[in-house]
C-alpha cells in the first residue's frame, strides 16, 4: 500500500496495520504485469473503504482496532496465484441480492449460493454503497481488476465470510519469458 492509501486510512478514519506480505521470495519479471499491478490499488481501497470497520466497530466486535491487510503470493505449474485478504466485516450476501432484486426487478436471486452473490460485487457499474464517495461507489475497480485477470487468461474469485473478513483470490498464467523463481539465499 502507498502514500494514497495511506490518505485514505486517514480520511476514512480507519486503523491499519503494516501490510503483511506472504511469499515476499517469490520473484515476478513486472513488465508483462504492469496493467494488472496498477489495477490492484482497486483491492486495497476496497479493504479499506468496504471490508474494514472503524476502529470502535472492531473493538466491539471483540477485534483489534487496527484491521490487517494480507497479501500472499506464489507460482504453481505455471501459474501465480495471488490472495488478497482482509480481516474486515466481510461481504453480507444479503445485502448484495437485494442490490441486485433492485437494480434487476425482473431477475430472481433467491436460488444462487452466497458464493455466488458475492461474485456480483465484481460486475461492471455493481456498488454496495448508496451513494458515490469520495474512494469508492462508482461501481469500476473490482470490475477493472477481474477485466484485467481476465484479459490475461486468469480468473478472479471472492471469498468472504460475515464478520471475518475477504479474500480477492487471483489466479493467472505467468506470462514472462522466464518463471517465477524463488531468490537465493
Amino acid at each position: 500500500m502507498g502514500s494514497d492509501d495511506a490518505l485514505l486510512v486517514e480520511r476514512l478514519g480507519k486503523k491499519v496495520k503494516p501490510l503483511l506480505v506472504e511469499g515476499g521470495d517469490l520473484r515476478i519479471y513486472p513488465e508483462p504485469y504492469q496493467r494488472l499491478f496498477s489495477n490492484l490499488v482497486h483491492a486495497f481501497r476496497n479493504a479499506v473503504d468496504h471490508g474494514l470497520e472503524s476502529p470502535d466497530e472492531r473493538e466491539w466486535s471483540g477485534k483489534d482496532p487496527a484491521g490487517q491487510i494480507c497479501v500472499k503470493v506464489e507460482s504453481l505449474k505455471g501459474e501465480i496465484h495471488m490472495a488478497i485478504s482482509d480481516d474486515g466485516k466481510g461481504i453480507d450476501p444479503a445485502v448484495i441480492r437485494e442490490k441486485l432484486k433492485s437494480k434487476f426487478p425482473q431477475k430472481d436471486f433467491t436460488s444462487q449460493s452466497d458464493d455466488e452473490i458475492i461474485q456480483f460485487v465484481c460486475m461492471p457499474g455493481f456498488s454496495s454503497r448508496e451513494s458515490v464517495g469520495e474512494f469508492s461507489g462508482r461501481g469500476v475497480g473490482l470490475d477493472a481488476l477481474r477485466e484485467e485477470v481476465l484479459k490475461m487468461g486468469g480468473h478472479l474469485h471472492l471469498k468472504s465470510k460475515v464478520g471475518v473478513g475477504t479474500t480477492i483470490e487471483l489466479r493467472f498464467p505467468e506470462l514472462a519469458d522466464e518463471p517465477a523463481m524463488l531468490r537465493s539465499a
